[in-house]
């Protein structure tokens, strides 16, 4: 169970880790070159929230852990 508690917190930091480049990145869209780079970095961003969320939900559906 230990696992899957640590599971679920690096899934949930893994996901606060992208919304916070996000929003780096939009807050300071100098540091990417030009917009369709920024939106090709926007959305890895996003695609690893996915990522992580599709992992948790896993954890969550078919395991007895808490959500916290």
């Amino acid at each position: 169970m230990l696992l899957l508690n640590a599971l679920r917190e690096v899934y949930k930091a893994d996901i606060e880790v992208a919304k916070a480049k996000i929003q780096i990145y939009l807050d300071s869209p100098v540091g990417v070159g030009d917009h369709s780079t920024l939106t090709e970095t926007v959305d890895e961003q996003v695609n690893a929230i996915a990522h992580a969320r599709d992992k948790l939900k896993v954890l969550l559906d078919y395991y007895s852990i808490p959500k916290m």
